[in-house]
């Protein structure tokens, strides 16, 4: 791996198992070669507080972060901060929930299209 990245996980809520074993897994990942040595990885957690959740990416964009994953605590509420980051040259990165910022790019589960699939396999059946 060449070079050195800031990355930070931006996440909204902590203490389920699978939010838990999200940012383990990230630091985890952070910790192990080839990224170890290359990789900073700051983790927030901003709760259900759209404005902590903001306050916190602005945080990591003044930073100078290279990228941002993140799980928003709000479809809506982060537009214009990751709309900031994107045009910073932030590459935004959001796992399994929904955003409607276009910038960002979104990995995980199209619930509705799942949802679809499955009821017309039922219905087929």
């Amino acid at each position: 791996m060449k070079g050195n990245y800031k990355i930070g996980l931006s996440m909204s809520y902590f203490g389920n198992g699978w939010q838990t074993e999200n940012q383990y897994g990230a630091q985890a990942l952070a910790d192990t070669p080839p990224y170890k040595g290359h990789v900073e990885l700051t983790v927030t957690q901003s709760g259900q507080d759209v404005q902590k959740q903001n306050a916190q990416l602005n945080q990591l964009i003044a930073q100078g972060v290279d990228a941002i994953l993140l799980f928003p605590i709000s479809p809506n509420g982060l537009n214009a901060t990751i709309k900031a980051a994107c045009d910073a040259g932030i590459v935004v990165v959001v796992y399994s929930s929904g955003l409607t910022e276009p910038c960002a790019h979104f990995v995980g589960v199209d619930y509705a299209l799942q949802g679809r699939v499955m009821a017309q396999w039922l219905a087929d059946q």
